[in-house]
């Protein structure tokens, strides 16, 4: 579980980077930060089949769901 969202936060950095660098769009590290929590609940979601977590809860409680891990 942790590990998808290690790749998360990489994928959200990249990308944020390259809109960054060549769409010109500016930083916005709120928008960026919910971003790694919407992909790694997404990606848990489809990749591990014991992850039985709301949306709703991952992002309110990301910090707890994470210390239960299995």
């Amino acid at each position: 579980m942790w590990w998808n969202v290690w790749l998360a936060a990489l994928w959200t950095i990249c990308t944020t980077r390259n809109n960054l660098l060549f769409n010109d769009y500016p930083l916005d590290v709120e928008k960026a930060m919910e971003f790694i929590k919407v992909r790694s609940w997404k990606w848990n979601t489809a990749k591990l089949n014991h992850f039985k977590c709301s949306m709703y809860d991952w992002i309110s409680n990301i910090k707890v769901i994470m210390k239960q891990e299995p």
